[in-house]
């Protein structure tokens, strides 16, 4: 099948696939320093779709081309449009210092480790004169723990006092930026509110859809908690049933990740597949006599459906996959045949038009590739093997769903997480089944909650079927190399592993010496990309300092990729440095050794204020060690580096340390930053603030 009998036979494969290509180029756009706006694309836009007119109106054959020109210029410049529409949403601009705001809250507020957090929109705010000025926009606040903050629940208003700041996007090598997440889920800021600086209003006598949708989890969930279930099998549960993942614990969710079976926990196409077939069993019976009953009886069950997706919070993945059940139900009252393809291209398009930035959302690429290879490659490789028994049919049939749906999203699995469970086939193989029981046996029990005897039978038999999958994931996991880990690849390595799936498609699909030629030629451009990125990830004798909130942290790297990695605070903020920084070591096969206070190897000592690296001598101030203390000769050193409990000024530093350099972690309080950089800059000395630059190496 041509390029050109490709787009015909699916005709909105073009515009996605230009509508995609534009959302991308509106984030470059957005983050580079161009003086584009969303009103100038639109203008763009409306010239395309004009000329998109004016050639459709040409008749001659020959001069098709041209309107497939202007329409994929059309769909590109409208998902510019939309990125910049939806980005600009976060440019707000407050005030330099803590002011006094009126939020609504936009989410309940949860538990996390070090405060509670919550989303929330800005109403208005109040400037130096008392007077309020509206401001809407979507910010995320983070409160100091207080039990008072229990009784706070979606929609209810806030008078706050704090310092809203725009997320800055942060420059560390290769880590998660979670300013860009909050940025693609359009806030504009994020506050931390102390406590007793805050004052619940009066709360809204009407509430949003959202509200509702929280208070029936929280129904749910309650529900659930009176059951006395096992406490991993509560969280297992609310996950599985309602999308509440907040009572499932890390290395729960560790565990089901190198199980290969992480995806049955976000809700998606199996959970709205069970609904359907319940109320498809419902229908069928209802409709013994009258068949019209079973075919208009989908509109309810569509309505059904949307009302979930709602309940549940509206991810993605669950939006993807009611769109797709409903087109499919709707299309049927019609008795017109389904094209899957077509629907998950109307789906995706439909999507990414009301919210172009879920294209940067991992869930939503997984969910669409791993749909999209099911679609497409699983038709031709169920036919490989057929068997007599049933039984046999339908364990082939899910091998090879999983095995498809895998082989799709391997790529991005691996450029996000840097890993991949190996028994992924065995943990679908055994879990998938159990996972559709237990929904089955919830749905039963939720439904004779008044039948206490009958319940009573339905939560035991449910508790104990969630032990026992919570026992044979663990055991998935306990298995020796349940998960290849420390791989890493780039963006461009990515794409060219996409192709190369295209290039093995059109192989099964068609055998022939010119796929087989594509296929060969797309593996080798593979490996020579990976062997060059491989051999550009060289380290030489490093000095690394990396931009970790509350993380004050020295790595001191080996040419021969020996590395020592000196934590001059151990906290709770430790272990999310391990996780942020994990891609980047995978990239240049780093494994830190973690070293304490007084360590001393071949060509490292480390006894604070003192490191030394190669002859490279770094001050390590984080405490009052410089104040009230004076020396005729301060000791000279290569750098000093500031961080978490520093006390003093930059006078009483160089009394004791001599440098020409000096760097601010970001676990210093901003106030501090800015008072040391004004003092740097008074005395002439290079000063660099991680908080903005990031991650900073120095090569010795």
């Amino acid at each position: 099948m041509g390029i050109s009998s490709l787009f015909q036979r699916y005709p909105l494969l073009l515009p996605l696939i230009s509508l995609g290509l534009g959302i991308v180029g509106g984030k470059k756009i957005f983050f580079s320093e161009w003086m584009l706006s969303s009103v100038s694309t639109f203008l763009l836009c409306l010239i395309f779709l004009l000329l998109m007119f004016i050639t459709y109106s040409i008749q001659r054959y020959v001069m098709r081309w041209i309107y497939g020109v202007f329409l994929t210029l059309f769909f590109a410049s409208l998902g510019i449009t939309l990125t910049l529409l939806s980005l600009e949403k976060t440019q707000s601009h407050f005030f330099t210092n803590p002011s006094c705001y009126k939020v609504r809250l936009a989410s309940n507020v949860s538990n996390h480790p070090n405060s509670y957090i919550a989303d929330a929109q800005l109403i208005s705010r109040v400037d130096s004169l008392g007077f309020n000025i509206e401001e809407k926009c979507f910010i995320q606040l983070y409160f100091e723990k207080d039990s008072l903050l229990s009784e706070l629940k979606c929609d209810d208003e806030l008078l706050i006092y704090s310092k809203i700041q725009s997320p800055q996007i942060q420059l560390n090598d290769e880590a998660f930026d979670y300013s860009c997440y909050l940025l693609y889920n359009v806030y504009a800021g994020t506050g931390y509110v102390s406590k007793g600086r805050w004052k619940k209003l009066i709360s809204p006598s009407k509430h949003t859809i959202k509200y509702w949708s929280l208070y029936c989890q929280e129904q749910v969930v309650e529900l659930y908690k009176k059951w006395n279930l096992n406490e991993d099998a509560l969280g297992v549960l609310s996950a599985l049933t309602v999308g509440v993942k907040s009572n499932i614990e890390e290395e729960v969710l560790t565990s089901f990740s190198s199980a290969g079976v992480n995806h049955v926990l976000a809700l998606s196409g199996l959970h709205v597949g069970f609904i359907c077939l319940f109320f498809h069993f419902f229908l069928r019976w209802m409709s013994r006599k009258n068949r019209t009953i079973e075919k208009w009886g989908r509109v309810p069950l569509v309505v059904v459906l949307w009302l979930f997706s709602f309940l549940v919070g509206s991810s993605p993945s669950i939006v993807r996959a009611v769109m797709m059940f409903s087109l499919f139900l709707l299309s049927s009252l019609g008795n017109r045949k389904r094209n899957s393809i077509q629907v998950l291209c109307v789906t995706a398009l439909v999507m990414l038009l009301y919210r172009p930035l879920w294209l940067f959302d991992v869930g939503f690429q997984l969910s669409f590739v791993a749909v999209a290879s099911i679609l497409i490659i699983h038709p031709i490789v169920k036919n490989y093997f057929s068997f007599h028994f049933k039984i046999s049919n339908y364990v082939w049939e899910l091998i090879s769903v999983s095995l498809v749906a895998q082989l799709g999203v391997l790529p991005l699995i691996i450029y996000y997480f840097s890993t991949f469970p190996l028994y992924f086939l065995l943990g679908n193989l055994l879990v998938i089944p159990l996972i559709s029981v237990i929904l089955f046996i919830a749905f039963l029990a939720l439904l004779t909650f008044f039948m206490p005897v009958v319940n009573s039978i339905l939560v035991f038999l449910l508790n104990q079927l969630l032990i026992l999958l919570l026992s044979l994931v663990k055991s998935i996991e306990s298995l020796p190399y349940s998960t290849l880990d420390g791989i890493w690849i780039t963006e461009i390595e990515v794409f060219v592993l996409l192709i190369l799936l295209v290039f093995f498609t059109l192989l099964l699909y068609k055998p022939s010496v010119r796929h087989l030629t594509l296929f060969l030629c797309g593996v080798g451009l593979f490996l020579m990309s990976h062997f060059y990125y491989q051999e550009q990830a060289q380290l030489k004798s490093d000095i690394l300092f990396y931009s970790v909130r509350n993380c004050p942290v020295i790595h001191c790297v080996e040419n021969n990729k020996e590395s020592y990695l000196a934590l001059i605070k151990e906290n709770s903020w430790t272990k999310r440095l391990f996780k942020n920084k994990k891609r980047f070591w995978n990239h240049y096969h780093l494994q830190p050794n973690v070293i304490s206070n007084l360590e001393h190897q071949s060509n490292l000592f480390y006894s604070k204020p003192l490191l030394v690296f190669h002859n490279f001598k770094i001050a390590i101030l984080d405490d009052s060690f410089c104040v009230n203390k004076t020396t005729i000769n301060p000791y000279k050193v290569n750098l000093i580096y500031l961080c978490q409990g520093f006390k003093g000024n930059l006078s009483s530093v160089l009394r004791v340390f001599s440098s020409s350099e000096v760097i601010l972690d970001a676990s210093l309080p901003y106030y501090l930053q800015k008072q040391m950089k004004s003092e740097c800059e008074t005395m002439g000395i290079h000063c660099i603030a991680l908080f903005r630059k990031g991650s900073y190496g120095i090569t010795i």
